[in-house]
C-alpha cells in the first residue's frame, strides 16, 4: 500500500502477505467445517435408531400391503407401538382380518352356490345354509322360517336352539311373531328379544331378520341372533322384565350386529330363495312326472288293448282274404278252362272277340288272386322261411328268358347285363323269381317302345339287381306311394293297362324277407329304374349247391 506524506515530503509504502491477511478467515472456516462434520456425525449416529423405529415399520407395512395384494392373508405386522405407526399397524391388522373374513364368506357363499347347483334335498341345503350363517357372522344361532301355517308357536325353534351351548341352526315354520312381521314388512329388522322366550335365564339376544324373496312372492325369513356385546364399563348381567314387549321392530342395528352381518345375511337369503324355489320346482316336476307316467301307463294300456284288437282284426282279415282268394282260384281256373275250350271251337269273328275279352278278364282275375295269395303267403312265411344259396345271375337270366317271348310283337329290345362272376345271396329261389318277374312284367306293361335292361352287379357288401325301362315313367308325387297295396299311379290308373297295384308291394315284402330293400328312380315319360339289393353271401365252393 502506498501513501504520500506532504509534511515530510515522504512516501509510505506498506506491504503484507495474503496468507497473513486471510489467516483469520481460514481459521474460522476450519472451525465451521469441524462443527459441520461433528453435527453430521452426530446426526448419522442418531439417524440409525430413528430409521429403525420409524422407517422400518413403515417398510414392513408396505411389504405386508404388497403381500396382501398378492393374496397372502396370513401376513402379520407388529402392533405393540403406541404412536401413530402403531395405530396404522393395528388398522392394517383389522383390515387384513376383515379381508380374510370376507374371503371366507365368499368361499362359503361359493360353496353354498355349488351345493345349490348340485342335486341336494332342500332340508339338507337349508341346514347347511344356517350353519354357514352362524360361522360367517360368529352368531349364536340362525334359522330359516318358512311361510307356512303348520306350527302352533312360531318361535318354538328359538328356545330349543338357544338351550344348546353350541351354535346351532333350525328350519321351522311360523304363523306369527317377528318372522311374520318381517314377511309382511319386507325389510330387514333388528330385534331385541326378551328372556321369556328362553328355557334358562340369560340376556335377550339381538336378532337380525331378512326376508327371503321368491320370484312371485315372499317365501319366508332368514333369522340371525347374537348375544349383546358388552359396552365399556357395562356388565352383561341385567334383568329382563317378562312383561316387556315381545319385540321392538325397526330399531337400529346393535353393537353386536354389524353392517357386514346384514350384507352376509342378505346374500344367504338369496341363496335360500334359490334353494326353496328349486325344491318347489323339483316337487312340481316330480308331480308332473308322476302324472305323466300315470297317463302314459294308461295310454299304453289302452294302446296295447287297441293294438291287440287291431292285430286280431288284421289276422281275421288276412285269413278271410286268404280263404276267399283260395276259394276263388278254383272257379277262376274253371272259367279259364272253359274260355280256352270255347276259343278252340270258334265259328264266327264276333264270338271270337267275346271269347277273347272273357279270357283276358279271367287272366286278370287269376293274376289278382295269385298276387293276393302270394302276398299273404309272404306275411305268413316271414318267420319260418328256409334260405339257401342262390345265384342272382341265374334268377335274372331265367326271368329274362321267360318274358322275352312277350316282346316278339312289340318294338321293345331286351338287354341283359350280368356280372361276370356269380352273385350269391342267401334267399328263397321261388320268391326271388317271383319278385324279379313282377318287375319285369311291369316294365313290359308300361313300355310301348324302347329298351328294357336287366343288370346285376356287386358294390361293396351288397348285390344289386336293376330293371330299367324307357316306358311312361312315374309322377314324382306318386313315388312315395307306389309300394302301397292297391295303389296305382295317376297316369297308370287313367290308362287301359291292367293291374291291381299289388306287384310292387309283393316285391318289397320279398326284399324285406331277404334283409334287402327296393328303391326306385323315375321321371314321367322318361322311364323308370327299379333296384333290388341284398346282402352278399360268401361264395360256395360247390357250384351244385347253388340254387338256380
Amino acid at each position: 500500500v502506498y501513501r504520500f506524506i506532504p509534511e515530510m515530503q515522504w512516501g509510505l509504502v506498506l506491504k503484507m502477505d495474503t496468507s497473513e491477511i486471510f489467516a483469520p478467515l481460514r481459521a474460522l472456516l476450519n472451525q465451521v467445517l469441524l462443527i459441520a462434520i461433528g453435527v453430521l456425525f452426530v446426526t448419522t449416529l442418531l439417524a440409525f435408531p430413528i430409521a429403525r423405529t420409524l422407517v422400518n415399520p413403515i417398510r414392513e407395512l408396505v411389504n405386508a400391503t404388497r403381500a396382501v395384494g398378492n393374496g397372502n392373508l396370513a401376513i402379520s405386522v407388529p402392533v405393540e407401538r403406541r404412536d401413530e405407526i402403531g395405530l396404522l399397524a393395528r388398522s392394517f391388522r383389522d383390515m387384513v382380518h376383515n379381508v380374510e373374513r370376507h374371503h371366507q364368506q365368499l368361499m362359503a357363499v361359493n360353496q353354498m352356490a355349488s351345493d345349490i347347483l348340485g342335486a341336494r334335498p332342500c332340508d339338507e341345503a337349508l341346514y347347511d345354509l344356517v350353519q354357514a350363517a352362524c360361522q360367517l357372522t360368529e352368531a349364536e344361532g340362525a334359522a330359516v322360517i318358512l311361510d307356512d301355517y303348520d306350527c302352533q308357536n312360531g318361535l318354538q325353534w328359538l328356545s330349543a336352539a338357544t338351550a344348546s351351548t353350541e351354535r346351532s341352526g333350525s328350519v321351522a315354520r311360523v304363523d306369527g311373531g317377528t318372522a311374520l312381521f318381517t314377511m309382511r314388512s319386507g325389510n330387514a329388522q333388528s330385534v331385541d328379544l326378551p328372556a321369556l322366550l328362553f328355557t334358562k335365564p340369560m340376556d335377550s339376544p339381538e336378532m337380525l331378520t331378512t326376508p327371503i324373496w321368491g320370484q312371485d312372492r315372499q317365501l319366508g325369513s332368514l333369522l340371525l341372533y347374537k348375544r349383546p356385546a358388552p359396552q365399556e364399563g357395562q356388565s352383561l348381567d341385567r334383568t329382563i322384565d317378562a312383561a316387556s314387549p315381545a319385540s321392538s321392530c325397526g330399531s337400529p342395528l346393535s353393537s353386536s350386529l354389524s353392517l357386514s352381518d346384514k350384507e352376509t345375511l342378505a346374500a344367504l337369503a338369496n341363496y335360500a330363495a334359490v334353494v326353496i324355489e328349486n325344491a318347489r320346482l323339483v316337487m312340481q316336476l316330480q308331480q308332473w312326472n308322476n302324472q305323466l307316467e300315470q297317463r302314459v301307463a294308461e295310454r299304453t294300456h289302452e294302446l296295447n288293448a287297441v293294438n291287440a284288437q287291431l292285430t286280431q282284426l288284421d289276422e281275421m282279415k288276412t285269413e278271410f282274404i286268404y280263404n276267399v282268394s283260395h276259394e276263388l282260384r278254383n272257379p277262376i281256373t274253371n272259367l279259364k278252362l272253359q274260355s280256352d275250350l270255347l276259343r278252340s271251337n270258334i265259328d264266327s269273328p264276333r264270338r271270337e272277340r267275346y271269347v277273347t275279352a272273357i279270357a283276358k278278364q279271367v287272366d286278370i282275375m287269376a293274376q289278382l288272386i295269385g298276387d293276393m295269395l302270394d302276398l299273404l303267403q309272404l306275411e305268413k312265411m316271414s318267420a319260418q322261411v328256409t334260405l339257401s344259396m342262390v345265384d342272382l345271375n341265374g334268377i335274372a337270366r331265367d326271368v329274362a328268358l321267360k318274358y322275352s317271348e312277350h316282346l316278339h310283337e312289340r318294338p321293345v329290345r331286351l338287354g341283359l347285363d350280368l356280372a361276370d362272376h356269380p352273385l350269391i345271396v342267401a334267399g328263397e329261389p321261388v320268391q326271388l323269381r317271383r319278385a324279379v318277374g313282377h318287375l319285369m312284367r311291369n316294365a313290359i306293361n308300361y313300355t310301348t317302345g324302347g329298351t328294357i335292361c336287366i343288370r346285376t352287379f356287386l358294390a361293396g357288401s351288397r348285390i344289386y339287381l336293376q330293371v330299367q325301362d324307357t316306358g311312361i315313367g312315374i309322377a314324382e308325387a306318386d313315388l312315395p306311394h307306389i309300394c302301397q297295396r292297391f295303389f296305382r299311379g295317376t297316369n297308370v290308373s287313367q290308362s287301359t293297362i291292367p293291374g291291381a297295384g299289388l306287384g310292387l308291394s309283393l316285391v318289397r315284402e320279398v326284399a324285406k324277407l331277404h334283409q334287402g330293400e327296393l328303391a326306385v328312380e323315375s321321371k314321367l315319360n322318361q322311364g323308370s329304374t327299379f333296384c333290388l339289393w341284398f346282402p352278399a353271401s360268401k361264395p360256395v365252393a360247390d357250384r351244385s349247391a347253388v340254387a338256380r
